[in-house]
């Protein structure tokens, strides 16, 4: 097996400072001691990406303990009659609502991102370089997987991924390769795997499981996000052994999760409507989640990332009500 590792990204970089940061680093100590005896943890999220309506593009990711069935089905049926529709789809936001996910047990990181499009490399020409070079990397990680399978069905999942990443691998090597959508699929895995990590590094994990707004970054090219984040998400772990579950999309079925993900959900709708520039909302169902949610809110982070002169740039984003 070659040796290969993908050299940290500059965002990658960027990215442990601001968590290296007191005032960041206490917030998630206090949470992991908060949450030091559970071993199961789940993970939602919701992208607005590429709305024309919307003056940003917007990841969120909402990390939160399983800490019993019981309390999983109360707050799952709280949500849902609080606010039983994603934001789009409705004309205001209860109050109620964004109060109770206040006092709950949750930790909110969303990514404003400005030109992602650059966000591997400067060229088309270098970003296809760098999705290559990184599916040749997990591609390689799976086949030394593949020699450490305990039983046949997880032998034939680790197969199943190399088949599908050498797939991907040889459909970048015609002429004019659109990359778009395995640029997003890269940068979505990467943010969810490095706050996962975050949070979860120092406990010991039983379960993880991600669970995701249903779209085409999700269920796109066979799926590949899967086992892209769990690459990502084992090697910044240093290996550590849990089991790790999803949900594969499915515009059929209803997913179970739908309401917890309208955590997420109401993040994004408002993150993504608010102009930082002018100050400026376009109506005032998103003005009350930046002002009763968001707002001196430590439970959540936002990061914008952009680039000024090829140089990359990692903010955070604080509200304060008016």
């Amino acid at each position: 097996m070659r040796n290969r590792t993908v050299s940290k990204h500059p965002i990658h970089t960027l990215l442990d400072e601001f968590f290296s940061k007191e005032e960041i680093r206490n917030v998630i100590t206090k949470y992991q001691n908060k949450n030091s005896k559970v071993s199961k943890w789940l993970m939602f999220s919701d992208y607005c990406l590429d709305d024309k309506s919307k003056a940003n593009d917007v990841m969120t990711y909402v990390l939160m303990p399983f800490e019993s069935e019981a309390k999983y089905t109360e707050m799952q049926q709280k949500i849902h009659d609080m606010q039983p529709s994603d934001i789009k789809k409705t004309s205001t936001v209860n109050e109620t609502f964004l109060s109770y996910l206040k006092s709950a047990n949750v930790l909110i990181f969303s990514f404003v991102l400005d030109d992602r499009k650059h966000f591997l490399a400067p060229s088309h020409n270098q970003c296809l370089d760098g999705i290559k070079e990184t599916l040749q990397t997990i591609c390689d990680c799976y086949e030394g997987w593949k020699k450490t399978a305990d039983n046949e069905d997880i032998l034939k999942h680790y197969e199943e991924v190399v088949d599908t990443i050498k797939h991907q691998l040889a459909t970048l090597n015609g002429k004019n390769p659109n990359i778009k959508l395995l640029n997003d699929i890269l940068i979505t895995a990467f943010f969810g795997a490095y706050v996962s990590v975050k949070v979860l590094k120092n406990l010991s994990i039983e379960i993880f499981g991600w669970f995701s707004d249903r779209d085409k970054v999700i269920s796109g090219k066979d799926n590949i996000i899967v086992p892209i984040f769990n690459y990502f998400q084992h090697n910044m772990l240093g290996g550590k052994q849990f089991k790790f579950c999803t949900f594969t999309p499915n515009d059929k079925v209803k997913p179970f999760f739908d309401d917890f993900n309208r955590i997420a959900d109401v993040v994004t709708g408002a993150i993504a409507d608010y102009n930082l520039e002018e100050d400026y909302i376009t109506t005032d169902k998103f003005n009350k989640v930046l002002i009763h949610f968001l707002a001196d809110n430590k439970q959540v982070f936002i990061f914008r990332i952009h680039k000024i002169d090829d140089n990359y740039r990692v903010g955070q984003i604080t509200m304060h009500p008016k």
